[in-house]
Order: C-alpha cells, then structure tokens, then sequence
C-alpha cells in the first residue's frame, strides 16, 4: 500500500505546481513570444515598462557623456595658446644703441701725405619694417650714426710720421635690405643671426696737414652688415632684442682725398611690434543630451464585466 501511495502523491504535486505555473513558466514565455496565445495583462504590462525604460537608460547615458565633457574642459583638456607663439607678417623694428668705428685710412693726392683716422665711439640707431615669414624675417631699415674724431696719425715723405689733434664728427646715413634667421628652442628666448646690404653715405670731416686743408663733404658707398643678437617673446605681439652688429662702408674720393672704407662695431637694444592678430580658438564641441523619454499615461482598464448570477432562472 506504502509502495503505491508514494508514487500518486509525486504526481499529484507536480500537478499541482504546474496548476500554478512554475513549472510552466518558460513554456509560456516562448508560446506568447511565437504569438500562439495572446499575453496576459501582467506579461503585457511588464513588456510595456521594458519598452519604456530603453529611451530613459539612453537619456542616462547622454547625460553621464555631457558631465564628462565638462569635466574635460574644467581640467584644461582644451588646448591654451603656447606663451612663446608669435604672430608672422608685418611688424615694426627700432634699435638704440652705441657704434666703435674703426681706424679709416686716407691718401691725399699728390702730396704724399697718407695716414689713419682715429675716431671714438658714438650713437647708433635703426628704424624699421619687416616680415615674418616663420624662421625667416627680413627688414628694410634706415640707419643713423655719428662719431667723434679723436686724432690723426699722419705719415709724409719729408718729415715722416706724426700724431696730431683733430676734431669733429663723421655722420653715416643708411638704407639696407636684411634676413634673419631666427632659431627656434622651444622657450621664449630665441637667437638668431642675419645680414643686409644696401646704400650708405658718409660725411667725412675737415682734414688740414701742413697748410692743406682738404674739407669735409659727403659721399654714397655700397653698406653692408652683419648681426648676432637675442630676442626675448614678451607678448604674442610683442619681443625685446639685444644684438651686437658689425657695419662697413666702401671708400670714396672727397676733395682730391681717398678715404678707406668705414667699420664699426657696435650693440643694440631694441623693441619689434607685430601687427598680427591672436587667432580666437573654437571652443570644445560638446555632445547634446538625447531628449528623455516620457511613457504616455496608461488608460485605466475597464472594469471586467460581473458573472451572471446562476440558480435564478
């Protein structure tokens, strides 16, 4: 009797379990899915909140992407203009500075008398226009200096060699065409070096030896230059320079007297003005959040009509 009523009660409760459902529960997820028998109001309403939760996770998702790009650009992600960036194209040049000529030679014709100039050191200016192509630069310059004359030193064939006084002033004028080279190292001081060659005029002072007086006067000479300096980037606009230049002059014949050529070193401390304007950077494109979704309102669910009352008819 044991033997048989076991058996029955097994049956009987997996009956009843799957009365209830759970043992036919993957049965009829895969029945509703293949559309062979309509959902339940419980399965129907969990697929509908499925459905309505995807739009909101994306909105989710959007929002977390936006915070991040704030974030980004709060730490500095977005790039700031390197402090010794410079603007290229035209810019304006003037240097000051000091002039050291050197000893300028002289013949006076058909007297046998030659000799030295010996000058001091003087004021030396330039003023100018360039264009920054990037590495390269070049100038037009018009350049001003005067120094002083100390002595002469005097060689002749009567009475041989003499030192005497002199005095006055040798005035220079030039206008020179010159390129650069500026070197890059990666920080705001930047050497370079560069030369010019152009149009120079001089004034000669008055020489008088032995009764002669030869007079001052002007004359035009090839000019030339070379220059070795440093600029300091103060400002995208704006840099500083130092540079030591050497400048000479071909020599002439001024009243009946052949001058030499003239050089000179000299030092500079001088100030550029870009017209470049800083170019404005774009600001970080930003991702747009999608627009969150909002489930349309559930129509209540009428109420299910009331079973007939059976046993009064």
């Amino acid at each position: 009797m044991a033997n048989t009523l076991f058996p029955a009660l097994l049956l009987g409760a997996g009956a009843a379990l799957g009365a209830t459902g759970f043992g036919a529960g993957p049965v009829r997820a895969a029945e509703v899915a293949l559309g062979q028998v309509p959902p339940t109001r419980a399965e129907a309403a969990v697929a509908q909140s499925r459905a309505a939760e995807a739009p909101i996770a994306q909105a989710a998702q959007s929002d977390q992407q936006l915070a991040q790009a704030n974030v980004r650009v709060a730490q500095g992600s977005v790039p700031e203009p390197v402090p010794y960036e410079q603007g290229k194209g035209f810019y304006a040049t003037i240097g000051l500075g000091a002039q050291w000529p050197q000893h300028r030679s002289f013949d006076i014709n058909n007297t046998g008398i030659d000799g030295n100039v010996n000058s001091g050191g003087g004021f030396s200016g330039d003023i100018g226009l360039g264009y920054d192509f990037g590495a390269i630069r070049t100038e037009l310059t018009y350049g001003y200096s005067r120094s002083s004359v100390n002595d002469i030193n005097i060689s002749t064939n009567r009475f041989g060699s003499a030192r005497v006084g002199a005095s006055g002033n040798v005035d220079k004028n030039d206008v020179l065409l010159s390129a650069y080279w500026d070197i890059p190292t990666g920080s705001r001081w930047s050497p370079y070096v560069g030369g010019g060659i152009g149009y120079s005029n001089i004034g000669t002072p008055n020489i008088r030896v032995g009764g002669i007086n030869t007079g001052g006067g002007n004359y035009g000479a090839f000019g030339y230059q070379a220059k070795l300096g440093v600029s300091y980037i103060a400002s995208y606009n704006t840099d500083i320079f130092l540079e030591g230049v050497y400048q000479g002059a071909t020599g002439q014949t001024v009243n009946a007297v052949d001058f030499g050529s003239f050089n000179s070193w000299g030092a500079k401390l001088g100030f550029r003005y870009r017209f470049a304007q800083r170019p404005v950077a774009e600001p970080m494109a930003v991702p747009v959040p999608a627009p969150r979704y909002t489930p349309p309102a559930q129509a209540p669910e009428p109420a299910p009509a009331p079973a007939p009352i059976r046993g009064l008819w």
